[in-house]
């Protein structure tokens, strides 16, 4: 605030200071006494303005005439001069300061032009936006444009009442936005507490549905587990009933024998009146079934008790007319036993023998069912122990389901947990930046109503006051402002910056009907002796070889989860049976892959095993060869005449199929005989015109029908099945295609020799990709022939005008080239990456390690083109086109 000098009423200073009202003559000597008695009051040392150099020390009077801080010197001279004598002059001090305040007069009124004779400043100077008097007027503002200053004065009150009512209007709608942006506030609180709310329900709801499918599943698993163990319980007590059926009738058996064939144990003890036989000390009481049977000693008491009880054994015939006649034979067709009166009688006719010899037969087979009853026992005991350890097995299997349950649903509540307080977080971030958006917007919104107040203020006091001098030197100053802070309010959006509501997406329904299904208990198992094996690889020394098991139960259908106990290993028939143990990965869905790395050559047992048992085919006989040396490579083993071989291919069977010039296919079988002939020269489905490359891929074939341009499928007995392609350089058409190769997703790979480029189709003769040779670069190749797969899958292009062999991915993309050859005509790759590359106009086959290297060449060759390798043995086979013949290599 500070005191006007003209009206002398408090008033406030502009934003910026004092610096900001208009600079005019009478403001102007306010700041500067302001300045004075700033220094004054902090008794700062104040440079003297009378001196030019300030060199006699600092200021000690103000001069409020002069309005100068005047030194010693200065105040001397002031003092003693008879026109400055009279100046009125303060000291530098709080009361001198005080005093100035009261003395000083304003001198902002009169012009300050000394030739003017003190004017009254009654004009204003629009075009120097100055205070002038009248003589100002007519000399140095004389062509300017000029106004009474009543009359600007009251210009200006009616634009700062305008401003005034601009400036009310705005406030209110600042206040309204910022009530609004209070309200939004506090609606983006109610919105994170109800998403909160929500989140926080959706993931209980979700919690609880996970405990209630983990009891369902413990349920279940408690179930099954009762309901095996029951049944493997009641199958054991099954057993131990047989087992005692069984003891029971060989106790009787063995007593039988023991009492009626050896007798060794002495003189009969005691009688039982339930057997009606007189035993030994043995007999009878080792027998756990006849331990309740009635028995008397043979004393007196003994054989009064005995005739009291005591019944006939029926040792006697009970005809009356046969006199008594003991029963010494046994009739077989009436299975009774006889007296020799009954054989000439009633039993003449029938088969009759002496009991003795009955007896003895009755007697071996008695022993023999005795062993056999021995084996049986012991079967049973087995399987009673195998109850047992099953019914063990079911327990620890529960007790690791159940453990796998919980531990499964313990990091399905440990996710959730974790999502809920990802929600909770992310929630938190969001409101956080609305609320600090709109707490921003709210702050600003006040700082203009405070601005817009600051200078509604001023512009205030300004009309109240009525003066023109004070309206004239600060009210041009009052609208321009105001107007801008108005202007600048214009600019802005008073609609909040952010939107209340917060969504959050928890739809639980899709995830609480997954929830509610997840998991299963399986009342079944994998079955060792159900379940399979396969490799397709020929096991070598020194190379991986891998088995791939497939789990089933025991109804054969394939079992989908892992974690079953699978284990392989190969043991050498020789080399003091050396053992080697795969490596197994669990796939888990109910497959593993066994990888062995065979040491030796020679015999093996493969041993594939699940939970400690074998499964289907195993022990297995396996024949480990010797790792290939191509180096070996001489002399053919084999040669199977044909005219103008131009391409082989190799049977699973060992059926060799030779592509010839003449338009036709050749089928011999391993000896060399023709079996077939497919095709004929033509253009007809089936018939060939110059055929070139051959591929075989279990009973059907793809055929390069290169001057046909065009691409033939068959069966392997050479029925026509289908074809694709016509000449031309389009997408799926050729010029002169050559090579054909099948890879294991069943895509066709053919090179288009002409048109320098492989195209690849899916199994029907779909065009899927073309990898063009044409160009610059290292991927750039001419005429293609023959194509192969190495073991990564990458195709190998045998490029006969660029003399080299290139390779590439099954997407295109170039990987390297190696070798020298002179114009290749065939190639093929072994299980370990070794190439063949047969060489025509070289008239060799040249051979690559796996890393492009030529390790050997077998030459004297005539035009050799395809080349090609028995999948079963490796062996390796030439289309010798020049000498009219096919040889065979035996690595």
């Amino acid at each position: 605030m500070f005191q006007c000098p003209i009206c002398e009423r408090n008033t406030s200073i502009p934003v910026g200071g004092a610096s900001g009202l208009p600079q005019n003559l009478h403001l102007g000597f306010e700041v500067e006494v302001a300045g004075y008695m700033s220094k004054m009051v902090n008794n700062s040392d104040v440079a003297c303005d009378h001196c030019i150099d300030g060199g006699n020390g600092p200021a000690v009077v103000f001069c409020c005439t002069c309005h100068q801080f005047l030194c010693k010197v200065a105040y001397e001279y002031h003092r003693t001069d008879c026109h400055l004598s009279k100046h009125n002059m303060v000291g530098l001090d709080q009361e001198g300061a005080r005093q100035l305040h009261t003395t000083k007069k304003p001198r902002d009124h009169y012009c300050s032009q000394p030739n003017h004779g003190n004017n009254n400043l009654n004009f204003y100077c629009e075009t120097c936006s100055l205070l002038v008097c009248l003589h100002c007027t007519t000399a140095t503002h004389k062509t300017h444009t000029v106004k009474d200053i009543s009359t600007v004065a009251k210009t200006l009150q009616i634009e700062i009442t305008g401003a005034l009512e601009d400036a009310r209007e705005v406030v209110t709608k600042l206040t309204g936005a910022m009530d609004e942006n209070n309200r939004m506030i506090e609606q983006v609180e109610i919105s994170k507490i109800n998403a909160s709310l929500a989140i926080n329900n959706a993931f209980e709801t979700l919690q609880q549905t996970l405990e209630e499918r983990k009891k369902i599943l413990l349920s279940e698993l408690e179930a099954i587990s009762l309901s095996k163990t029951t049944a493997l319980t009641l199958q054991k007590e099954q057993f131990e009933k047989m087992v005692g059926d069984i003891g029971h009738y060989s106790d009787m058996a063995s007593q039988i024998l023991h009492t009626h064939i050896e007798g060794g144990n002495g003189p009969a003890v005691v009688f039982c009146c339930t057997c009606h036989q007189f035993l030994c000390k043995e007999c009878h009481r080792t027998g756990r079934h006849f331990s309740k049977h009635n028995t008397v000693g043979l004393d007196q008491e003994g054989a009064r008790l005995l005739h009291t009880t005591k019944k006939p054994r029926d040792h006697y015939c009970s005809q009356p007319s046969h006199g008594n006649n003991s029963l010494n034979f046994y009739c077989e067709t009436c299975s009774l036993l006889v007296c020799l009166h009954c054989t000439t009688v009633a039993h003449k006719s029938h088969t009759v023998k002496e009991i003795s010899t009955v007896a003895k037969t009755l007697q071996i087979e008695i022993t023999g069912a005795l062993e056999d009853a021995k084996n049986v026992v012991t079967k049973l005991t087995g399987a009673m122990d195998e109850n047992n350890r099953m019914i063990g097995k079911v327990e620890i299997s529960k007790r690791n389901a159940s453990l796998a349950i919980i531990k499964a649903f313990e990091t399905l509540e440990q996710t959730l947990e974790e999502r809920k307080k990802t929600l909770l977080s992310e929630l938190e971030a969001i409101s956080l930046s609305k609320t600090t958006a709109l707490t921003l917007q709210k702050e600003q919104f006040e700082k203009m109503v405070g601005d817009i107040g600051h200078y509604t203020d001023m512009a205030s006091q300004i009309l109240q006051t009525h003066t023109d001098h004070e309206i004239v030197a600060l009210g041009g100053l009052i609208p321009t402002e105001l107007q801008a802070t108005l202007k600048r309010v214009q600019t802005i959006s008073l609609t909040p910056n952010q939107l209340s509501n917060i969504t959050v997406s928890v739809q639980t329904d899709d995830l609480i009907r997954q929830l509610s299904k997840f998991g299963n208990v399986l009342d079944f198992y994998p079955s060792p002796s159900s379940s399979t094996w396969t490799s397709t690889s020929v096991a070598k020394v020194g190379t991986r070889y891998r088995v791939k098991v497939q789990s089933k139960t025991s109804k054969g259908e394939e079992y989908p989860h892992g974690g079953i106990e699978v284990k392989g290993e190969m043991r050498s028939k020789t080399h003091n049976g050396a053992v080697v143990y795969g490596e197994v990965e669990d796939h888990r869905d109910g497959t593993y892959t066994i990888t062995l790395t065979p040491q030796t050559a020679g015999p093996h047992q493969l041993l594939i095993t699940m939970d400690g048992q074998h499964v289907q085919n195993s022990p297995n006989d396996r024949d480990v060869r010797p790792k290939r040396d191509y180096r070996i490579l001489c002399n053919a083993q084999q040669m199977i005449q044909c005219n103008e071989p131009k391409s082989v291919a190799i049977h699973d069977n060992g059926d060799i199929y030779v592509v010839s010039d003449d338009g036709c296919i050749y089928v011999f079988d391993q000896t060399g005989q023709l079996k077939n002939t497919i095709g004929s020269s033509g253009s007809g489905d089936g018939q060939f015109s110059y055929p070139s490359g051959i591929s075989i891929k279990g009973d059907v074939l793809y055929v390069a029908d290169s001057s046909n341009n065009r691409v033939q499928k068959l069966t392997s007995s050479g029925k026509f099945l289908h074809k694709f392609g016509q000449k031309g350089s389009g997408q799926g058409q050729f010029n002169r295609p050559w090579g054909v190769i099948i890879d294991s997703n069943n895509k066709l790979i053919v090179s288009d020799y002409d048109n320098h480029r492989i195209q690849i189709f899916n199994e029907d003769g779909g065009w899927l990709l073309t990898i063009d040779g044409k160009g610059s670069g290292n991927h750039r190749f001419y005429s293609p022939s023959s194509l192969a797969l190495d073991p990564q899958g990458n195709i190998r292009v045998a490029s006969w005008g660029s003399h080299t062999i290139k390779v590439f991915t099954k997407e295109g993309v170039y990987v390297r080239m190696y070798g020298d050859p002179n114009s290749p005509t065939g190639i093929a790759i072994d299980d370990e990456g070794y190439s063949l590359v047969s060489e025509c106009w070289g008239n060799c086959l040249s051979i690559y390690d796996p890393e492009g290297n030529k390790i050997h060449t077998v030459g004297n060759l005539k035009n050799p083109y395809g080349t090609a390798l028995d999948p079963r043995d490796g062996s390796v086979f030439i289309a010798n086109y020049g000498a009219d013949t096919v040889l065979k290599y035996c690595v």
